[in-house]
């Protein structure tokens, strides 16, 4: 079994500083353990405020170049959760293993997107 927890180390490190954390994965047998390094929600949702005023015909005031930060900033995200999607989908295809995704907010887009991909892994 493999417990995948959506955050980046450094965030699950700094929760551990205020009495919070992440799963003990020594406790459980065979249990294998993965951070998948994508950011939590807030960050998400600047990154695509900022793509949306960057791309808004109504904001004069921002830099050309800003437009270019944003995008590839937002895109980063974007990668984060499907390289995530694609390790579950190694996990399962090609490891035949169970997966657990532990964090809030991000287990949605890497589970509803697993399957298709997974479908396009299969003969």
């Amino acid at each position: 079994m493999y417990v995948l927890d959506a955050r980046p180390k450094a965030n699950a490190v700094a929760n551990q500083a205020i009495g919070a954390g992440y799963e003990r994965v020594e406790i459980y047998r065979a249990t294998k353990f993965k951070f998948l390094g994508i950011d939590n929600i807030h960050v998400m949702r600047e990154s695509y405020r900022k793509v949306c005023m960057a791309c808004s015909p109504y904001d004069t005031a921002s830099e050309p170049n800003n437009w270019h930060v944003a995008v590839n900033t937002w895109l980063g995200h974007q990668q984060a959760i499907l390289r995530g999607a694609v390790r579950v989908v190694d996990i399962v295809h090609e490891h035949e293993s169970t997966v657990v995704i532990h964090c809030r907010f991000k287990p949605p887009p890497l589970t509803t997107s697993s399957p298709y991909i997974l479908n396009m892994a299969l003969p």
